[in-house]
């Protein structure tokens, strides 16, 4: 009797036992299982307002696991500004995991975000973690009635500071510069050709002048000694004198071509002495900077084109001696 009562207790403790296993075992399967949990720390916000959503997973320490990337938003109106590391703490024997935004929208209503998906494999098995985020109340912001709407302010005109007006104030230094240099240099020109009252060459007619010139020059016998750039140098200076005294043009620094025009501009039409004075002055260019080298024949008869170039354009007056100061026609013998 005692042998068969101790076994009728024996019995009733194991079942008990058994009982309790079977009632910790889903404690333990749960214990097991990821979770994940999500909350933003306010409700509702108004538009351009920023909130903080906070999202939190456990899982097994061994699991394996890949966290979404959140780009910029987590639904088509609400906006993530800004994203922090995420967070991983290790405790006895679970991983917990959290990941922190700052997140706000700009368009009013009620805003449902996307799930968040996290893939997760434990024991060989692979499964994705749900994790269903709060929505979120967005709000416009109250209109005040009882403010004055006023319009909107004109543009205010900013100062003018020296770095504004610098460039203006450089530009017109330069082109006053410029206009000082440009005026020195025609005054020096005008100057040049200007001629003193008392001057030896203005003391008598510019074609005595002109003719004694060029008989002085024929004496010297310049060419005849290789001597023939500074030849056609002297017979061109006294031609240009002669043509800036007779006819009033800018003969002294003029190029050839703009000799020729300016005397064709003074009403000279003597066409054959035009062309004579063209020869002398291109035979002479070509002498002084190209090196050119006449034959004495073409020299001789470029200073008697001379004589006949002054002797047919002087004027029809009694000439002066400069000897006797009494008047007498002026003779030439050109041979």
């Amino acid at each position: 009797m005692k042998n068969h009562t101790m076994k009728t207790y024996r019995d009733i403790l194991i079942c008990l036992m058994s009982g309790a296993l079977l009632m910790l075992l889903p404690l333990t399967l749960w214990a097991q299982n990821p979770s994940g949990k999500a909350f933003v720390d306010k409700d509702s916000i108004r538009v351009g307002d920023q909130a903080t959503l906070q999202i939190e997973v456990d899982l097994p320490g061994d699991a394996q696991w890949e966290w979404p990337v959140l780009a910029d938003s987590i639904s088509g109106n609400i906006e993530i500004i800004q994203g922090f590391p995420l967070d991983t703490v290790r405790s006895t024997g679970r991983l917990k995991l959290s990941g922190k935004y700052v997140i706000t929208s700009f368009d009013s209503g009620y805003h449902q975000p996307h799930p968040l998906l996290v893939p997760v494999r434990i024991s060989g098995q692979t499964d994705t973690l749900r994790i269903d985020l709060p929505p979120v109340q967005v709000t416009l912001v109250p209109a005040d009635s009882a403010r004055k709407i006023y319009d909107i302010k004109p543009v205010y005109a900013a100062s003018i500071t020296f770095n504004e007006i610098f460039p203006y104030i450089l530009g017109l230094l330069v082109l006053m510069a410029v206009a000082v240099l440009l005026y020195r240099y025609l005054r020096h020109r005008k100057s040049r050709e200007s001629q003193i009252p008392d001057s030896p060459r203005m003391a008598i007619p510019a074609h005595l002048q002109a003719i004694r010139e060029l008989d002085a020059l024929r004496a010297e016998k310049l060419w005849q000694t290789g001597k023939t750039k500074e030849y056609y140098t002297r017979l061109t200076d006294i031609v240009r004198f002669y043509l800036h005294r007779r006819f009033g043009i800018s003969a002294l620094e003029s190029t050839t071509a703009e000799i020729l025009d300016d005397l064709k501009q003074s009403d000279f039409e003597d066409n054959q002495l035009m062309n004579k004075l063209e020869d002398l002055f291109i035979s002479a260019d070509l002498v002084k900077f190209a090196k050119s080298n006449p034959l004495a024949d073409e020299n001789e008869t470029h200073l008697l084109d001379a004589y006949l170039f002054v002797n047919n354009t002087k004027p029809e007056c009694p000439d002066f001696s400069l000897g006797s100061g009494q008047g007498e026609t002026s003779k030439t013998n050109i041979q």
